[in-house]
């Protein structure tokens, strides 16, 4: 991948310091064929979390949005452990 192939790829998606409800986006984490991760921030619980951005394509799939919500509750639940 040429230097300018990488920073358009990097320029894709939500900036640091962007707010996406109560969580303040720190960083990029990774990016995949189905969403990009980042580290977020929760200034109230005084946490990180990951978020995951998925495209509008997807979040109009009900299938997607059942096995997106699928892996979310797992997690969940290992996280609580």
């Amino acid at each position: 991948m040429t230097t300018d192939q990488k920073a358009r790829a990097e320029a894709v998606g939500l900036p640091s310091g962007a707010r996406v409800g109560k969580y303040e986006i720190v960083e990029r984490l990774g990016r995949g064929g189905q969403a990009i991760v980042y580290k977020g921030y929760d200034a109230m619980l005084d946490r990180h979390v990951a978020i995951k951005h998925i495209p509008a394509q997807l979040a109009a799939d009900p299938k997607f949005v059942e096995r997106f919500t699928r892996e979310a509750q797992i997690l969940a639940r290992l996280g609580s452990e």
